[in-house]
């Protein structure tokens, strides 16, 4: 009976033994993971974050370029002028011929409504002028 219970015990050692120390999906794991491992993974993360921080600098560089036209435009718009009066002029009868409504007028060129309303239908008194004449 001693002699059974050991051989028992020793199989049961070599069965654990191999199972988790020499089997070849084991093996796989162990190699898996070291492939996984963090120098790898900090190697194919690095080309990532140098990409996000080009794309943050494009980013910050066209927030600055769209705050600066932002900017040329108000004191375009606020500043007096004829010549300024009449850029706005053409810019609004030329989105009214595109075919834009007075909604999407006042959105784009960021004009009241009062005013491009008055431009529009100066606009079309001229056009019947210009057709009577």
């Amino acid at each position: 009976m001693g002699y059974t219970l050991l051989g028992f015990l020793i199989g049961v050692a070599v069965s654990w033994f191999w199972l988790y120390k020499l089997s070849p999906a084991r093996r796989f794991q162990h190699i898996l993971s070291q492939e996984t491992g963090k120098n790898s993974f900090d190697e194919q993360l690095q080309p990532l974050f140098q990409r996000m921080e080009k794309l943050e600098d494009r980013f910050y560089r066209l927030e600055d370029s769209l705050i600066n036209v932002r900017a040329e435009t108000a004191g375009a718009a606020r500043g007096p002028g004829p010549a300024r009066a009449s850029a706005r002029r053409g810019q609004v009868i030329r989105l009214k011929e595109e075919g834009c409504s007075p909604e999407e007028i006042i959105r784009n060129t960021g004009l009241a409504k009062g005013e491009v309303e008055l431009i529009l239908s100066l606009g079309k008194q001229r056009e019947k002028k210009e057709k009577e004449g």
